[in-house]
């Protein structure tokens, strides 16, 4: 079992990288036009009010899971015998270095806001692309805490959390997908996958730094 010191640390990192990556609530009282109409990722575009703040708070998140997995490797893993080249840390690692990566490529929209982000030509773009790849790292990385559940001891209340986030998750990326392909209740959708996405690291650092070894 980890010491406290080290349960509060990487609890504490994980949820400064929650709420950073939810930086999007301040787009509210900086940049409410935006906020109130496009996608979170809009908040970044060159030329917007406050863009570097946005990208910033991204950046940080980025380099917090980073930090975090660093220390999961160093206290847990080596601990519990299990290979750092595990799905758990390669899905961490994805999600912050593309989260990062992402914020680093903003969109262009010049005037264009509704829908900026969602359009095709912006789909593939570099923004988007980094952006998708940071989801399926957290994807990849909620995969391998099944996995883990499945070879050490944890408790049940822990499991039935992991679980329910596992499944939330997933259903608010697969309900983002559908709305914003059918143009409605699109950026609600996203907001609520980014809130869950922030939740999802906070669990996972629960589970992981629960560990009986």
């Amino acid at each position: 079992m980890l010491t406290n010191k080290y349960n509060r640390f990487i609890l504490f990192l994980a949820v400064l990288a929650a709420v950073l990556y939810n930086d999007w609530f301040l787009g509210y009282f900086l940049n409410s036009q935006v906020a109130k109409s496009g996608l979170t990722s809009v908040l970044e575009a060159n030329g917007q009010p406050d863009n570097w703040l946005f990208i910033l708070t991204d950046v940080l998140t980025g380099f917090i899971i980073c930090l975090m997995v660093y220390t999961l490797t160093r206290k847990i893993y080596l601990k519990a015998r299990m290979p750092i080249k595990s799905l758990l840390v390669i899905g961490l690692l994805m999600f912050g270095v593309f989260t990062a990566a992402s914020a680093l490529m903003p969109l262009n929209c010049g005037s264009q806001i509704t829908r900026c982000g969602a359009q095709l030509k912006e789909t593939y773009g570099w923004h988007d692309v980094t952006g998708g790849v940071a989801a399926f790292g957290l994807f990849i990385a909620l995969v391998g805490l099944v996995n883990f559940m499945s070879k050490f001891k944890i408790a049940s209340k822990n499991k039935k959390l992991a679980f329910i986030t596992i499944y939330t998750w997933s259903a608010s990326g697969i309900s983002y997908l559908i709305f914003t392909l059918l143009n409605r209740y699109y950026l609600l959708a996203q907001q609520v996958f980014l809130v869950v996405s922030g939740l999802a690291i906070v669990v996972i650092s629960l589970v992981l730094s629960a560990v009986n070894n």
